[in-house]
């Protein structure tokens, strides 16, 4: 039965001032337990081998890596997925160690910066 790779997903669009620089911050909250779970599905779908924890972590770096090679912005991006210990723990995953874990139990994923380009 085909399903969508990420059934839902929220986020947020801030905008943040430092040094008279504005920056937009886009989150991408993979925090729901059918989330995460989608995204394993995925992973069965096309065959890889990774462990599960990896998979996200890679899945997630992807959804973000796509913006990476911006040139149009004017101000400063940042992508941001995330997930939580609470939701990962549910399925049984271990943090990895190769993240970042914020205040409440905030998992990030991936984070990719994008400097603005004054033309």
């Amino acid at each position: 039965m085909p399903h969508t790779l990420v059934e839902e997903v929220f986020g947020t669009e801030d905008v943040i001032e430092a040094s008279g620089q504005r920056e937009w911050v886009f989150t991408i909250n993979l925090s729901s337990e059918s989330t995460l779970r989608s995204m394993l599905r995925s992973k069965e779908s096309i065959g890889s081998t990774d462990d599960d924890i990896n998979f996200i972590t890679a899945l997630a770096r992807g959804l973000v890596n796509v913006f990476a090679g911006q040139d149009d912005n004017t101000d400063n991006l940042s992508y941001v997925p995330f997930t939580s210990v609470e939701a990962l723990s549910a399925l049984g995953l271990p943090v990895p160690a190769s993240v970042r874990v914020m205040a409440q139990g905030t998992v990030v994923l991936a984070e990719v910066h994008v400097p603005a380009h004054r033309g």
